[in-house]
């Protein structure tokens, strides 16, 4: 087609072009569409193309729309890490991907009209899918409930797409959310004004920045919504976006009420918990608004459409899916709520302390330990320190790096200790020690800080108590030394830390009650208590 119109693609919306081009590929099929008569040769196999589908291809060749330029480069991404990591089995055939269904089923008369360029940056999506459908778009309201992996994705799309850049409906900075969301969708003066609001009660953790690509190492602590929205705006510098940090439950209908619900035209949600999906569907069937539903679980992922009357398509609640099998991770970062929560964080923890920590330090050390001169088990020169801090620093971040130079020098510390003259005392003393030091860190220091930060009386921003629904307010305890779960603590961490270490005879290092009490009285004597605890 190029070759026979000077190099140009077909014009959009141009049935002209889109009936040349349609001739042209039949004719290259070796068909007769091209009213030539023949057949092609002997033995040789008429195609018989999708006319309709070539036209709609050609109409609309020169735009760009976001979520398919996701889709082919989400798919070209992950054959990319099949190919390096061997893991997955790669695509062995051909892939065919369309779309048509999004595509007026009835093209109007003034379709050439809509879809001409006007000189912005829709024209890409103008010139596939109209000027009107691009209006519409830009008007309508949506509500994004969740932002992380999935929600990061659906933003950015959204974004793209121009849903909800048109007017003004106040509060779009994102401050004061509860003035915000309700100056968006519930003052007469932002009727006809597009714009999304975005809720999540997650703060960005450094563990996110790997697959929640809107996220970036200084939005650490931020709130995932607000950052989200940033990002978005960055973008798209006319979409008005709310970023909420309030959960979408039954405690928060006041917030989210009916005339919320009424005033918004279709929800997103990427969510982590069954229950809060659940709540969500049953939502938007009472409101009767579309949902798109997505989820992931590994390397497997789930997305359902959901239409309200006349289409009325099964609902997400309508069928039961299995028991989740792991706890969402960004629940277990903020307030779990539910035994299965503890448990998980129990063995995160423990994966950490005395498996990968471990690891990471014999890495270390023995990257360091050179023997220098006649002394066997000495360090290598400062310089190659230096290398391995440097090293480290990449692989895993100046925070972590610092922690497991910590690790590193605290395990040098123990072996020194055992080849002391009261070698196996010190080195039991260093276990418990390090395992109080420990229950300070997750059990009680880590409550200390979160009451300073939201103390008992504290409220949300949209005037709420803070300490409400899923979120329970945690009682600080004290350290000591007759409080059989702190001993215990002690006991079992101290011990999976001797199990790091031996003797020279090969055995263990011996470990009791006692131990672990006396290193609980070091710790108190020493002044070592938490703020509100009446000791420190």
């Amino acid at each position: 087609f190029e070759a026979a119109h000077k190099g140009r693609l077909p014009k959009s919306g141009c049935d002209k072009d889109a009936e040349s081009f349609a001739k042209l590929l039949q004719s290259a099929l070796g068909g007769g569409g091209a009213g030539d008569g023949d057949g092609g040769g002997e033995g040789e196999v008429e195609i018989e193309i999708d006319h309709e589908l070539a036209m709609s291809f050609a109409r609309g060749c020169r735009g760009a729309l976001g979520p398919v330029a996701s889709f082919v480069g989400g798919t070209a991404a992950q054959e990319v890490l099949k190919a390096v990591s061997g893991v997955f089995s790669p695509i062995q055939q051909f892939l065919y991907f369309d779309a048509t269904e999004a595509l007026p089923s009835t093209l109007p008369h003034n379709w050439r009209e809509q879809c001409a360029p006007r000189g912005d940056r829709y024209d890409g999506f103008r010139a596939v899918m109209g000027d009107v459908a691009l209006g519409r778009l830009q008007r309508q309201r949506w509500f994004m409930v969740g932002s992380g992996a999935i929600g990061c994705e659906l933003l950015k799309n959204l974004a793209l797409l121009g849903v909800g850049t048109k007017g003004d409906v106040g509060g779009g900075g994102g401050e004061g959310e509860g003035e915000g969301v309700l100056k968006m969708f519930q003052s007469e003066a932002s009727l006809g004004a597009g714009g999304i609001v975005v809720t999540d009660m997650d703060t960005i953790e450094r563990s996110n920045l790997n697959r929640q690509f809107l996220f970036r190492p200084t939005d650490v602590g931020r709130t995932k919504s607000e950052a989200a929205a940033s990002a978005a705006r960055n973008m798209n510098g006319d979409i008005n976006v709310v970023p909420l940090t309030a959960c979408l439950s039954v405690e928060s209908e006041g917030l989210f009420n009916e005339q919320f619900w009424s005033s918004i035209d279709g929800v997103v949600t990427a969510l982590d918990s069954l229950d809060a999906r659940l709540y969500v569907d049953t939502q938007c069937v009472r409101y009767k608004k579309p949902l798109l539903d997505a989820g992931t679980l590994g390397a497997k992922g789930n997305v359902q459409v959901v239409l309200p009357p006349p289409v009325s398509t099964e609902s997400y609640g309508d069928s039961v899916d299995p028991p989740e099998p792991q706890t969402p991770v960004c629940t277990l970062k903020q307030f779990p709520y539910k035994l299965e929560h503890t448990i998980q964080w129990a063995r995160d923890l423990f994966q950490g302390l005395f498996v990968d920590d471990p690891g990471n330090v014999k890495h270390i050390l023995a990257t360091l330990r050179q023997p220098t001169g006649e002394a066997k088990g000495g360090y290598s020169p400062d310089g190659d320190a230096a290398a391995v801090v440097a090293a480290l620093e990449e692989k895993h971040g100046v925070d972590d790096a610092l922690r497991l130079l910590k690790v590193a020098t605290s395990c040098m510390a123990t072996e020194a200790d055992l080849d002391g003259p009261n070698g196996k005392c010190s080195a039991v003393e260093g276990c418990n020690d390090w395992a109080v030091g420990e229950l300070r860190t997750h059990f009680l220091d880590s409550i200390a800080e979160l009451l300073v930060e939201h103390p008992p009386d504290d409220v949300d921003e949209e005037g709420l108590p803070f300490w409400s629904g899923v979120r329970r307010l945690p009682i600080l305890p004290k350290l000591d030394q007759n409080q059989d779960d702190q001993v215990a603590f002690v006991m079992a961490a101290a011990r999976l830390r001797a199990d790091l270490f031996t003797l020279p005879s090969g055995k263990p290092l011996p470990m009791s009650r006692a131990d672990a009490v006396a290193a609980i009285e070091r710790a108190k004597a020493a002044g070592a208590g938490w703020a509100g605890a009446g000791e420190g």
